[in-house]
This record gives C-alpha cells, structure tokens and sequence, in this order.
C-alpha cells in the first residue's frame, strides 16, 4: 500500500485587515510591526469605505451593566453594535473602580478610556480599547466579547480581491508596507473612489497572511511526520506559501496580477513535485474575497478563554483543493446552501 501525504493548510490574519492610510499611520508602532512581521503572504482588497455613525449612538444598557449602541456603513450596507463597557473592561482585567469609562470617536475611530483620556499636560493617553471600522467588522467577526450585534457583519467582510502576493526573502511588513511595491502604487494610482467623498487610501484593504501548516501522513511500513528535520521542514513551508500565493492567482484572477501562472499546479517552487496526494488551502476566517472569475468563502469557529482564542475551521470554509494537475474548489457546507 503506497502512503499518502495530505498538506491541508490553513489561511490567518495576524492582524486585523488595515487600509492603506492606516497603514502608514501604524508604522511606527512596534507591537503593530512585530505582527505583521509574522507575515509573509499578503492580499490587497478593495470595498467601499467603512464609517462609524455616531449619530445613531445611544445607551443601551443598565446602570449595573452599561452598553452602548453605535452604527456603521460602508456604501449601501447598514448596521449596528453594542458595546459592553463591562466586558471590555474585563476581557483588559482593568478594574473600574479607577473611574468611568469615557471614548473618543468619530467616523473612523473609536478610543476608549478609563477616567480622562488626556493627561494634566492635554496629551492624550493610551486608550486601553481601540476599533476603527475595520477592526470592528474583524473582531466582531470573531465574535470578541464585549461586541454583540452587526449580525450582517459578512456583508462588510466581503471585499473584491485585486492582489495576491508573497515575501520571498523578507516579510509582509517590509515588503507591502514599508518598500516600493509596485502593484500597491499602481492600484492606488488606478482605482477609483467607491464612496462619495472617500480617499482610494481609505478603501484599499491590505491582509497580512500567516499560512499554519498541518502536515498529516498516512503511513504503512514507515512512521514519523514529513518533513522529518528543521531545514526540510522550513524549506517545505517556504514551498507552501508559493504554492498558495499560485493557487489563489490561478482560481480567483486578482486583476493586478500581471503574472497569471497558466502552468500551475506545475511549477519549480511550489509543492507540485513533492510527493503530495493531495494539498489544498482554506480562508480561516469570517471573510469573502470575490472577483470578476469567482468568489472564495472564509470561515472560522473562534473559541475564546479569557482574553486569547483559537480559531477551529469549521465545515462553511471553501476549499481550493489540488491532486496532481487537477484544481478544484470544494464549497463550504453553509455556504453552498446559500
């Protein structure tokens, strides 16, 4: 009996999805850096820009457990969400007796503090929560404690896919946000507003990937798990990553990608001549990605324990799925109901 060897492999966000401006506005942020430098398989998506609506802002809560309704739009989707001041403040284990909770807001950022939120000199302090739409739609998402309501959080997690790309000797960060990188300037220069009044820089969304790479073996006469040492295994994982940076050009056909793999599953650098039975590559996480050619459904059972979670993929995620030269796409149980 020959053994088979399945790669199933996995698609996380390391950080929330940020848009171009914001981008630059959290370079010099160490910990935002340390993050995406964890990163080296990148998506650059478009939707028209998220607003927080302040207008429809009220309390919502008791006095024992205070709440507070905020809306958000992004062109024609609507809706809104709860905050409980409580919840966030436990999921921080900050005690309240240091003073109420006060925020900050406006359209596209909402900053909570406890007591005052600048210091005796007027400089603001650092707020122990922050969202700016995106990182609501994405947190909410992953159903975050403290953060009910935007059931119709799907519809503002759905972006057109214009890129896909890897960083081969470097990192996301450095490659996408901090270099010259040439699809990002020639989409800002080419694109168009979508909302009255947004900046191309506000609707451009960029998606730092980390790829989790199970490696599963079905063994006769042999044991152990492939790759067996640190080299191979690092090598293997690089193999995985331009494997999947192909995959997704090849089945979605992001229009900024001039360079369209025609060959692939073929190709030097992926994972085509490894000895797989199978591979294949999944969103794990509450997003959509859609072009012209097709869309591709995300999907991620988060399970939360105090202020950290796991995400478990669930069976609603579609999945690109390869053996040998053929390429298909298994749709998610949910969605394919829909």
């Amino acid at each position: 009996m020959t053994d088979v060897n399945v790669v199933i492999a996995p698609l996380q966000l390391v950080y929330p999805p940020i848009s171009n401006y914001q981008a630059i506005l959290l370079e010099e942020d160490d910990a935002t850096v340390e993050r995406l430098r964890r990163s080296d398989l990148y998506m650059i998506g478009a939707r028209a820009q998220a607003l927080f609506d302040l207008t429809a802002y009220e309390s919502v809560g008791t006095a024992d457990a205070p709440a507070h309704r905020f809306g958000i739009s992004a062109g024609g989707i609507q809706g809104t969400f709860d905050l409980d001041f409580n919840a966030l403040l436990a999921f921080h284990d900050i005690d309240l007796a240091d003073g109420e909770v006060t925020f900050l807001g406006g359209e596209t950022y909402l900053g909570f503090w406890v007591g005052e939120p600048t210091d005796a000199d007027g400089e603001q302090l650092e707020p122990f929560e922050w969202f700016t739409p995106e990182k609501l739609i994405h947190d909410r998402g992953l159903d975050r404690p403290g953060i009910t309501g935007l059931d119709n959080y799907r519809d503002f997690a759905t972006y057109e896919l214009l890129y896909v790309g890897m960083a081969a000797d470097s990192d996301t960060f450095e490659r996408l946000i901090t270099g010259s990188h040439a699809a990002r300037q020639k989409i800002l220069g080419a694109e168009f507003p979508r909302r009255v009044g947004a900046r191309v820089s506000d609707e451009i969304v960029f998606f730092a990937f980390d790829i989790v790479h199970f490696r599963m073996r079905t063994m006769t006469e042999s044991l152990g798990f492939l790759p067996s040492d640190a080299d191979t295994a690092q090598a293997h994982d690089r193999a995985v990553t331009a494997d999947a940076e192909k995959a997704f050009i090849k089945l979605l056909d992001p229009a900024y990608n001039t360079v369209k793999y025609q060959q692939y599953p073929r190709g030097a650098d992926g994972l085509f001549a490894a000895g797989l039975s199978s591979y294949g590559y999944f969103l794990n996480q509450n997003l959509t990605f859609v072009t012209d050619t097709g869309e591709l459904y995300g999907s991620t059972k988060p399970v939360w324990l105090d202020d950290s979670y796991a995400q478990v993929p669930d069976s609603g995620a579609d999945v690109i799925v390869i053996r040998g030269t053929d390429l298909a796409v298994f749709k998610g149980e949910q969605h394919a109901e829909d």
